[in-house]
């Protein structure tokens, strides 16, 4: 059966199984079943689905899947057939996990909350200027955010999706950009200043050099990049505000990825 579009349906399918059965988690479930059915019981039992949603929202396909097929074999054990099972879907609703549906509504499709320095007209090094904030992703916590701004003819969308590869992000919480660990951002600790951000071949070798310059850094997003250890980048983005950049989003021309953080 095909994952559900909405991840709040999964959850309340999910947690009316290991939420409100916790007998049901079983040894043959997968180890993302056993461990989110601590928060599923948590949510049925307090009312409070914050943190089950989150998690399921914040899952990578194959392990939704898990989850989904784990539920199912319970209802297929227990007798149910095939269109039964299609059919609570219909009759299984997020109100099942304690979510309302208004905020389900919203929740589901809620931008990423953005935050940029707007103090600072950017850090040139090349083609781009540097615009530094934050980024919560899906589970709530701050991400470090690098916004380029383009500055010649050549930087711009195409580069980034084109020749640098990242890809086309809508600004959505539940649609957060990819790690690509091969993006690095270089960063000195004794100055605690941006230095580089580069792509680097299967051979550790730099094959893109994006931006180089020495970039001082506000105090308060430098410990959540040494805490993090990642950041996320996307361009191109027309100014420091992140209405703009959202709307860049909306209209298909962002293009992000989560890169790593190497210290010097």
């Amino acid at each position: 059966m095909r994952l559900p579009e909405n991840r709040a349906t999964l959850a309340a399918l999910a947690g009316t199984v290991f939420g409100i059965l916790p007998a049901a988690v079983g040894a043959f479930a997968s180890e993302t079943t056993r461990t989110w059915a601590v928060l599923a019981r948590a949510a049925a039992a307090e009312r409070q689905s914050d943190a089950a949603l989150a998690a399921v929202e914040a899952m990578a396909e194959p392990q939704a899947s898990e989850l989904l097929e784990d539920a199912l074999d319970h209802w297929a054990l227990g007798g149910a057939s095939p269109e039964e099972i299609a059919n609570m879907f219909q009759v299984i609703g997020p109100q099942d996990l304690g979510i309302e549906p208004e905020k389900d509504a919203g929740e589901a499709d809620a931008y990423a909350d953005i935050a940029l320095f707007t103090d600072s007209k950017g850090w040139a090094g090349g083609d781009y200027a540097l615009h530094l904030g934050f980024v919560e992703m899906p589970d709530g916590r701050p991400l470090p955010l690098i916004a380029f701004e383009s500055r010649t003819d050549r930087a711009g969308l195409e580069d980034l999706h084109g020749r640098c590869g990242w890809r086309l992000w809508n600004g959505r919480a539940d649609a957060f950009p990819e790690l690509d660990v091969n993006w690095r951002v270089r960063a000195h600790i004794g100055t605690q200043a941006l230095e580089e951000l580069a792509h680097t071949d299967a051979e550790g070798w730099d094959d893109i050099r994006l931006w180089r310059g020495e970039a001082k850094t506000p105090g308060e997003w430098w410990d959540l990049l040494d805490v993090a250890g990642h950041a996320l980048l996307c361009g191109p983005v027309p100014s420091a505000d992140p209405n703009a950049i959202l709307a860049a989003a909306e209209a298909g021309q962002l293009s992000a990825v989560v890169a790593r953080a190497r210290f010097s």
